[in-house]
């Protein structure tokens, strides 16, 4: 199980750096409504795959990145 877990980890993770490619290239035409999209994409995927591996089970469904922050424990000081 646990192989299969760092493969979908894997696969979250390479979805993540794709959507960003694809942000980049929209961002480049003018197209801000698909790249706001596809940044946002990449940014739930690349959290989803640390998910994985930290607490070796799939990530919550959803698109909420507070929360899918707060599952992950990530904490930051944003005044220092």
């Amino acid at each position: 199980m646990s192989g299969k877990i760092r493969e979908e980890a894997l696969d979250w993770w390479k979805e993540s750096l794709h959507n960003l490619r694809q942000a980049k290239r929209n961002l480049e035409i003018e197209e801000y409504s698909v790249a706001a999209f596809l940044s946002h994409q990449a940014a739930e995927k690349a959290m989803k795959a640390p998910y994985i591996v930290t607490k070796a089970r799939l990530p919550p469904r959803g698109h909420d990145l507070i929360k899918l922050g707060r599952a992950l424990e990530a904490r930051r000081s944003w005044t220092s």
